[in-house]
C-alpha cells in the first residue's frame, strides 16, 4: 500500500537532513538498473548505467506537496499530455506540466505521478513515458532514489526513506569527499572523480605539491585545467613522479578554493615475471622475423632501385644478350612533354614533331611470345621503333581514350613515346632523335626486360620497412630487458655498435649500388663494409646473450644472482633511513632494490622499493624500518631475476654509528681509526666495552651501550684470546 503523506513533509524532509550539499541533487535509477539520462537535445533515456552528470536532477519544493526536477542542462522535466518525456522547459510555472507528485512506496522506492494523472514509466528499451494510470508494486514504475556524491551508484537512500517514514525520524548521511582519487601510480596519469563540482565557466582543478600556495598553478593544460574542458566523466591529470601531492578546485578563476584533497602518489610496481618473460618471447620471436623479412628484402629492393631511366642522350648504342632465345622485350623510350593535343588533329602533340630511329644488328623474332612466333635473319636496315604511348598498339591516337605513360624524372616531366626493338635476339641496338628540323632531341631509355625489376621495388621496400622496424625495435627491447637476465654487459655493447654499424653501412650500401657517379665506389665500399662488420656483430652478440647459461653464487649470506653484484649495508638504525651501498649494480632500466622483511618473498616489496636509475647507487637509502630482520635484496628484469641479499638485523632504539678503520680487536675493546665521531671526529681511540657482534656481507658491526662501531674486513686485524668471545661471555 501507499503511504499517504504529502511530499513536502517527507521526500523533500528527507533531502534537507541526508543530503548535505546544497542544492538537493539526485539521480533516478529504473527497476532495470538504468538511469534517467538527460540529454541536450531534451530527450530522456533510462540507458545509464552509472550516474554521472547528465543523471542529476535539482529537486525544488512546490506548494501543495509538489516538486519539480531540473537537470544538468538548466531545463526542467515535463509531462506532456500524449504521455512524451521532454527535458526541455525554461521554467516550470505553477500547476503547469513541469509540476509533480512524488508517492513513497512502502517498498522503499518512490513513484512520480503527472498533473495529467500518469505515473512515469521505464520501458525495457530505454524509453521514459508518462502514460501508467496505476504503480503496481515492483512494476516499471517504481524509482530508486540515489543522492548526488554516493559512494556507490546503488544509494542506500530509498530504504533510508522508508526508515524515516515508519519511526518519524531522520538520518545524517555519511558525508562524502568532493574530491576522491581513483589511480595515483606514477608514469601515468592522475585519475579522480569530482563530486558536486563548482558548476561556473571560469572554474578549474589543478595539482600541486603539497607546501605550495594555491597560486604556484603552473602551466594550463600542464598541471591544471578549466573544468569546462575536462571530459566530467572520466577526468585526470597529468603523471606526476611519487610522492605527495595535492588536487585542488577552485572557482571564480582561482578566487576561490572550493576543495582541496592531498593523497601521495605512488611508484609504479615492478613487472610480472610472467609478463616480462612473456614480452622477452615476443620480442625474440620478432627479432628473428625481422631478420628473415630483411634477408631477402635488401637484395629487391637494391635490385629495385637499379633499374631505373637512363640519363637524358640524344643518341644510345645498346646491347640485348636475349640469354633464353626467345626474344626481348625492348626499350621504352620516353621524351620531355605532356599529353595533350593543342591543335585537335587526333594526335598527340609530343609524337608530331619528333622522330626517333631505330635499327638492331641481330636477328629477330615476329610474332613473338605467340604459336606463330618464327627467327628472322639479321637486317639492320629495319625500322625498329614504332610509336605507342600506353599499351600494344595505342599509336599515338589521342582519340582512343588511353593516356600515356608519364615519369616525373630528376625535375622534368616525361611522356612515352614509343618502344623499340621489341622481340629483338642478341645484337646491338642503335637509336636515335631529332625533331622535324633536323635538331637533336633528348630522350630516356628504360630497359622493357628488366622494368620488370621495378616489381622488386616494392615488395623490397615494404619487406625490409616492417623488417628493418621489427628488428630494430625487438633488439632495443631485449638489450633493455636482456636477451636472458644475465646477459654479460659486454654482450650487450656489443649488439650496440652492431646496430650502429648495421644501420650506418645500409644506406651507404643502397644508395652506392644505386649510384653512377664517380663517387659509387666511395660509398658501396664502406656501406659494405660496416654493413656486413655490423650484421655479423650484432647477430654473434644476440647469439652469445640469447645462449648464456644463469651463474649463480652465494653472496653475503647466502643470496642468489649475479656473482658480479655487491650489496653492502652502511646503516639500519630502528626506525632511521636504511644506507647501503650497490657495487656493480645490474644494468637496464627495469632494475631496483627493495627491502624486506627477512622471511618475506620476492614478490612482498609493497612501497619499500625503488629503480636503481633514480637512486645514487654509491649511497643509497631506503625507509627506516622498526625492530626485527630484514633484508635488502638487488633484482633486475623488474623484479625477475636476484642478484644479491643482504639480511641484517634491527635493535630497538637509536645509536650513533661510527666508522672505523685500522680497527683490531684488544680484549673487550676496539682500538681504531674513528672517522667522524660525534664527539672525537677522526682520532685513533678505543671503544667501550663491546656487548654484541654481527657481520653483514664483508661489513662488522660491533654495539657498545651507546655506540655502534662499523668496519669492513679489509679494515679490521681480528686479536681474540681464549676459547669464548667476549660479547659471548
Amino acid at each position: 500500500m501507499d503511504i499517504q503523506i504529502p511530499p513536502s513533509d517527507l521526500f523533500i524532509d528527507y533531502f534537507s537532513q541526508t543530503n548535505n550539499m546544497e542544492p538537493r541533487t539526485v539521480a533516478l535509477r529504473s527497476v532495470h538498473g538504468k538511469f534517467l539520462s538527460a540529454q541536450p537535445d531534451g530527450r530522456a533515456e533510462w540507458n545509464r548505467d552509472i550516474a554521472n552528470e547528465w543523471e542529476y536532477f535539482h529537486i525544488e519544493e512546490r506548494p501543495g506537496g509538489k516538486i519539480t526536477l531540473k537537470s544538468s542542462h538548466g531545463k526542467y522535466v515535463s509531462a506532456q499530455p500524449d504521455g512524451s518525456v521532454q527535458i526541455n522547459r525554461d521554467a516550470a510555472p505553477p500547476g503547469g506540466w513541469e509540476e509533480f507528485t512524488a508517492e513513497l512506496r512502502d517498498n522503499g522506492v518512490v513513484c512520480l505521478k503527472s498533473c495529467h494523472g500518469k505515473y512515469l514509466s521505464a520501458q525495457q528499451n530505454g524509453t521514459a513515458q508518462w502514460n501508467r494510470d496505476h504503480a503496481p508494486r515492483g512494476g516499471w514504475e517504481d524509482i530508486q532514489i540515489v543522492n548526488q556524491g554516493s559512494t556507490s551508484q546503488v544509494s542506500d537512500a530509498a530504504s533510508r526513506i522508508q526508515q524515516h517514514t515508519n519511526t518519524g525520524g531522520s538520518s545524517a548521511s555519511t558525508s562524502i569527499e568532493p574530491i576522491q582519487i581513483l589511480e595515483a601510480v606514477s608514469g601515468k596519469p592522475i585519475r579522480f572523480k569530482l563530486n558536486n563540482p563548482p558548476n561556473h565557466n571560469d572554474a578549474w582543478v589543478g595539482i600541486y605539491n603539497p607546501n605550495a600556495s594555491d597560486q604556484d598553478h603552473g602551466a594550463q593544460n600542464r598541471r591544471w585545467k578549466w573544468l569546462r574542458d575536462f571530459d566530467i566523466n572520466n577526468p585526470s591529470l597529468p603523471k606526476q613522479a611519487a610522492g605527495r601531492w595535492s588536487i585542488r578546485v577552485f572557482s571564480d578563476g582561482g578566487h576561490t578554493l572550493h576543495a582541496r584533497k592531498d593523497f601521495d602518489v605512488k611508484p609504479a610496481g615492478p613487472v610480472d615475471p610472467a609478463v616480462l618473460e612473456s614480452t622477452r618471447r615476443s620480442a625474440l620471436i620478432a627479432l628473428f622475423i625481422g631478420i628473415v623479412l630483411l634477408a631477402p628484402s635488401i637484395p629487391l629492393f637494391i635490385a629495385g632501385l637499379g633499374e631505373g631511366l637512363s640519363d637524358g642522350m640524344t643518341s644510345a648504342t645498346l646491347d640485348i644478350e636475349d640469354g633464353d632465345g626467345q626474344g626481348d622485350l625492348g626499350w621504352t623510350i620516353y621524351v620531355e612533354g605532356s599529353a595533350v593535343d593543342f591543335n585537335s588533329n587526333g594526335i598527340f602533340d609530343h609524337c608530331e614533331n619528333i622522330i626517333v630511329n631505330a635499327t638492331h644488328s641481330g636477328s629477330w623474332m615476329s610474332d613473338p611470345w605467340s604459336g606463330y612466333q618464327k627467327v628472322n635473319p639479321p637486317d639492320e636496315t629495319r625500322q625498329v621503333f614504332y610509336l605507342e604511348t600506353a599499351h600494344e598498339g595505342s599509336g599515338c591516337n589521342s582519340n582512343d581514350g588511353v593516356w600515356p605513360e608519364s615519369h616525373h624524372h630528376d625535375g622534368r616531366d616525361l611522356v612515352k613515346i614509343g618502344r623499340a626493338c621489341h622481340g629483338c635476339m642478341a645484337g646491338t641496338t642503335t637509336i636515335t632523335a631529332q625533331n622535324t628540323d633536323g635538331g637533336e632531341v633528348v630522350m630516356w631509355i628504360q630497359n622493357e626486360e628488366k622494368k620488370e625489376v621495378l616489381g622488386m621495388l616494392i615488395p623490397g621496400a615494404i619487406f625490409m620497412g616492417i623488417g628493418g622496424f621489427m628488428f630494430i625495435v625487438s633488439l632495443f627491447v631485449l638489450l633493455n630487458m636482456g636477451f636472458k637476465s644475465n646477459a654479460p654487459s659486454s654482450s650487450k655493447r656489443g649488439a650496440v655498435v652492431g646496430i650502429t654499424l648495421f644501420s650506418m653501412g645500409l644506406p651507404l650500401l643502397i644508395i652506392g649500388s644505386t649510384s653512377t657517379g664517380e663517387d659509387k665506389f666511395a660509398m658501396l665500399v664502406p656501406g659494405a663494409v660496416m654493413f656486413g662488420i655490423g650484421a655479423f656483430v650484432t647477430v654473434a652478440a644476440a647469439i652469445r646473450m640469447g645462449s648464456t647459461e644463469e651463474h649463480s653464487s652465494v653472496a653475503g649470506t647466502g643470496a642468489a644472482g649475479g656473482a658480479s653484484t655487491n650489496l653492502e649495508v652502511l646503516s639500519f638504525n630502528h626506525n632511521q633511513p636504511i644506507r647501503f651501498k650497490i657495487n656493480n649494480p645490474p644494468l637496464g632500466n627495469s632494475s631496483w632494490v627493495g627491502i624486506y622483511p627477512g622471511d618475506a618473498g620476492d614478490r612482498d616489496h609493497e612501497g619499500r622499493w625503488q629503480w636503481l636509475r633514480d637512486i645514487e647507487v654509491d649511497n643509497a637509502t631506503l625507509p627506516g624500518q622498526t625492530k626485527g630482520s630484514w633484508s635488502i635484496r638487488v633484482f633486475s628484469d623488474g623484479g625477475y631475476t636476484l642478484h644479491e641479499r643482504v639480511d641484517f638485523e634491527i635493535l630497538e632504539g637509536y645509536k650513533d654509528e661510527v666508522w672505523m678503520k685500522n680497527a683490531r680487536i684488544e680484549d673487550s675493546r676496539i682500538k681504531g681509526d674513528m672517522i667522524d665521531h660525534p664527539m672525537f671526529g677522526n682520532m685513533n681511540r678505543r671503544t667501550s666495552p663491546i656487548i654484541q657482534r654481527t657481520k653483514h656481507g664483508n661489513m662488522h658491526r660491533f654495539e657498545t651501550n651507546n655506540t655502534t662501531y662499523l668496519i669492513y674486513d679489509e679494515d679490521l686485524q681480528e686479536e681474540m684470546k681464549g676459547n669464548e668471545a667476549f660479547w659471548e661471555t
